[in-house]
């Protein structure tokens, strides 16, 4: 185990920055409940699935009681989408990693699993969580409201959804994976 020491100055400069961070995040999620997103509250994650793409990362986040609309390719070529229900969302990576560092439980850990995402299939099953869905019509572009380095993503030819984790509770399970997230890192 590694000791940390804080001096006195550094403590507050600590709270300062953590306060900031937890407030640009309440910030985002009000703006976007003012934006008339939908926001869902208190599902249960039954599985996770991380995957790496050209631009980004997402969590794909399976709920166990509840479908939510998204919209799903209706060809092979993925050139046509309708709008659907379906069990599974994709989050962006910047969004989970927010909202733990908003989370008092989760935010030792979080820069660690923002550096390995893969961790986050074992930490999330059984967690809650919730989600506010953010439609972004055609041809729109689209700034992730979560993002330390906001870019305009590109504009698609189709309707989509965004979907934002604002909160995650832990389960009994969720707590000793954390608890041995973070012994790795001390």
């Amino acid at each position: 185990m590694t000791n940390v020491i804080v001096l006195k100055e550094d403590f507050g400069l600590l709270l300062t920055l953590k306060h900031y961070i937890m407030s640009k995040f309440q910030e985002a999620v009000a703006t976007l409940l003012k934006n008339g997103c939908t926001h869902e509250q208190g599902l249960t994650i039954s599985s996770v699935h991380v995957s790496e793409g050209d631009r980004y990362t997402t969590v794909n986040v399976t709920l166990e009681d509840k479908k939510l609309p998204r919209y799903l390719p209706v060809n092979e070529e993925k050139t046509e989408y309708e709008r659907s229900e379906a069990y599974t969302v994709p989050i962006l990576l910047s969004s989970v990693i927010r909202c733990m560092r908003n989370n008092t439980e989760l935010s030792r850990i979080a820069s660690y699993l923002e550096r390995k995402p893969i961790a986050l299939e074992a930490l999330l099953g059984g967690m809650k969580i919730d989600i506010v869905m953010q439609d972004v019509q055609a041809n729109a572009s689209y700034i992730d409201p979560f993002s330390e380095k906001p870019e305009k993503e590109n504009d698609e030819d189709y309707d989509r959804i965004f979907y934002h984790c604002t909160k995650l509770v832990h389960c009994p399970e969720s707590k000793a994976i954390a608890a041995q997230i973070l012994d790795k890192i001390l």
